[in-house]
Parts: structure tokens; C-alpha cells; sequence
């Protein structure tokens, strides 16, 4: 039997995170002249990108690592002095393609394209094209494959999950969902030894009614269940660890000395407390300067970042329910390291301005 050792894999995400960090960091620091502000960056920069939530992810065939790396890539390439618009091409490429879900990020490179046309050279793209036709084909086929999955605790984890019992049965109603055995279902989990869709032989009937268009449109017409289910996440935020509580260890059985390796780190235990009050903060710090400063190349990915972090929150439990919430918000957390990395870069920069003020004087 042939076994394929991680370890080949992880010296792969490994290498290419070094080298996104690598290009990531030294466009930052072209932005400050000052040495001691240089180096506060730097170490600031090393406590968010060093941690252990987003690197033990490299320990495992999970698709979120190649979002991490190619997520570093890009905002590199954006901030970087002379740029290539066919690697930031390429990157976005790979960030798209990372997972499914990441296809909202689809209107960047359309952007890119279309803006930078006469940059771009045709036999790439032609190759691009064909590649992204054929990545998309089979990561939509892979989709369709876990879809169920997904309906169901969009469903029963999502949109349900925080409703009383009439709002359930309405909802129910309203998707031609009647038999009561549904309610059955609501807070558990598509992944059980039981699960009742398939007992009471409900499994047909659910997914020929529910498709992700029917659990949009029941948002939309029920904005209360929205507005239960997105606050439900956020308490999740709040009370869970920002990290995952194993290394690629899922079981006692298959680890070593039969204990689960876990390793807390600062930014693990406390991201998950920083990331509302913080994200709100740095928001209204955006909106003053966007009314007193022109805005620099670094803000606009800032304000990018502003409005994707909510928007693939949302995408998050929407499309899959919030079970398992924090592996799958992970980008959520990852686009916000960048975006506070992002806020101390403007705070430090004034602080340069102050002090070349005062030598002046």
C-alpha cells in the first residue's frame, strides 16, 4: 500500500508561505523610512503570521493553506513598487480556485482584465482561461459531491438554528417541507451514524425543494432569522478559540502517546475576542481618513478587506450553517490579520510624520 507522506506537502505550503510573506513584508516596510518603526512592523508582522492557526493548516490536505499563501501573494503584489499584473493574475487564480466558496473573489481578476487589457499578454490568458475552465469544472464537480452536506446544515444549522418552533414550522411550510419529522433535525449535524433525513426517508423530497437559491430567498423573506443566525455566529466568534484544538490529530486513538497535540498561542486564545470590537474600530478609522487623507494604494485593499471580511462571514453560514464555524471562518480571520497589519502600518506611518514634524521645529 502506498502512503503519501505529509511532510512533502507541508515543505511545499512551507516554502511558498516564506516567500509570500517574504514579498508581503518588504512592500510594507518601503512604506516607513524611520529604522525603530521599520522594526515594530516587522516584529508586529511576525506575531500575526508566525501563529500556529494559520501555519498547523499546512499539516493537512485542507484547501484553506492555499488561501493563506496565495492570499499573502496577492496583497504583495498590489502594495509592491513595480508590479507584474500577470503573477497578481496568477495569484488571484489560485486564491479563487483555493475552495469553492472563494469564487465571490472571481470580480478582481475580471477587473484586473479589464482595466489592464493592453498590459497583458493574450496567449496567457488564453492559457488561463482554459486552465480556469478546467479547475472550475472539477471544483464544482468536487462541490456537488459534499452539496448535500451542505444544504443540510445550512438549513437545520443555519437557517433554522436560532428560530423558535413556530418561525421553524413556518419556514418548513414555506419550502413545502410538512412533515413534522423535519423539526427533528434542527441543531444536529449531516455527519451521524442517524441522520434522520435518510430514517424517515425525507432525503428525496429535502433535496429536490432545497437548493441554495431556496435558503437565500427564505432569508430574505424572513430578515429576523438573518439577523438570529449572523448574531449566533458572532457569539461563536466570541467564545471559540480562533486556532484549531489539534494539530491534524482528530482522534486519541491516532495520536501520538495517546494525547492530542494542541499548542495555544497568544494570537489563537485572543484574535477571536479582538475581531468584532476591532473590526469596528479600524472601520471608523477608515471613514475619518477617507474624508480628511487621499487615500493610498494600502487603503484601498484596507476598504477591499472591509467589505469581503462581513461578505464571506455571511457567504460562511449562509451556503454551510455555522457548524465547524471557526475552520471555515478562517479566512475570515486571515483577511483580518492583514487588515490590522494594514491599520498598524497608517498608525506608524503618523507617528513618523509626527516625529519628522518635530525635527523640523
Amino acid at each position: 500500500e502506498n502512503v503519501f507522506s505529509i511532510y512533502f506537502l507541508s515543505s511545499l505550503y512551507v516554502i511558498f508561505y516564506l516567500g509570500g510573506y517574504h514579498l508581503f513584508i518588504k512592500s510594507l516596510l518601503d512604506k516607513v523610512n524611520f529604522r525603530p518603526l521599520k522594526v515594530a512592523l516587522l516584529v508586529i508582522s511576525l506575531a500575526l503570521f508566525s501563529d500556529v492557526m494559520f501555519i498547523s493548516y499546512f499539516n493537512s490536505f485542507y484547501q484553506e493553506s492555499i488561501f493563506i499563501i496565495s492570499g499573502l501573494f496577492v496583497v504583495a503584489l498590489i502594495l509592491a513598487k513595480e508590479r507584474s499584473y500577470h503573477w497578481l493574475l496568477l495569484a488571484f487564480f489560485f486564491l479563487i480556485f483555493s475552495k469553492a466558496q472563494n469564487l465571490i473573489f472571481i470580480v478582481f481578476p475580471v477587473f484586473l482584465i479589464s482595466t489592464k487589457w493592453r498590459f497583458l499578454n493574450k496567449y496567457f490568458l488564453f492559457s488561463g482561461f482554459l486552465i480556469t475552465a478546467f479547475v472550475l469544472f472539477f471544483q464544482l464537480k468536487k462541490q456537488a459531491e459534499t452539496n448535500e452536506a451542505n444544504l443540510y446544515e445550512a438549513v437545520f444549522l443555519g437557517l433554522l438554528y436560532q428560530a423558535d418552533e413556530t418561525e421553524q414550522k413556518t419556514v418548513l411550510y414555506e419550502m413545502g417541507l410538512n412533515n413534522p419529522h423535519y423539526l427533528d433535525n434542527v441543531g444536529r449535524g449531516y455527519w451521524r451514524d442517524q441522520n434522520e433525513l435518510y430514517d424517515y426517508k425525507l432525503n428525496k423530497e429535502f433535496y429536490q425543494k432545497v437548493k441554495n437559491s431556496t435558503i437565500i430567498k427564505m432569508y430574505i423573506y424572513n430578515p429576523h432569522l438573518f439577523v438570529k443566525t449572523a448574531w449566533a455566529g458572532l457569539r461563536i466568534f466570541n467564545d471559540q478559540s480562533a486556532q484549531p484544538e489539534h494539530l491534524g490529530n482528530l482522534s486519541l486513538e491516532n495520536s501520538v502517546n495517546g494525547s492530542k497535540t494542541i499548542v495555544k498561542t497568544f494570537l489563537g486564545r485572543y484574535l477571536n475576542k479582538l475581531i468584532l470590537p476591532g473590526f469596528v474600530g479600524i472601520c471608523l478609522f477608515y471613514i475619518w481618513r477617507s474624508i480628511y487623507f487621499q487615500l493610498k494604494r494600502e487603503d484601498w485593499i484596507a476598504w477591499i478587506l472591509l467589505v469581503f471580511i462581513p461578505f464571506v462571514f455571511i457567504a460562511n453560514f449562509v451556503a454551510g450553517g455555522i457548524n465547524d464555524f471557526i475552520k471555515h471562518n478562517l479566512s475570515v480571520y486571515f483577511m483580518f490579520s492583514i487588515l490590522l497589519l494594514l491599520f498598524c502600518l497608517k498608525l506608524l506611518q503618523s507617528i513618523e510624520v509626527h516625529f519628522n514634524r518635530l525635527k523640523l521645529k
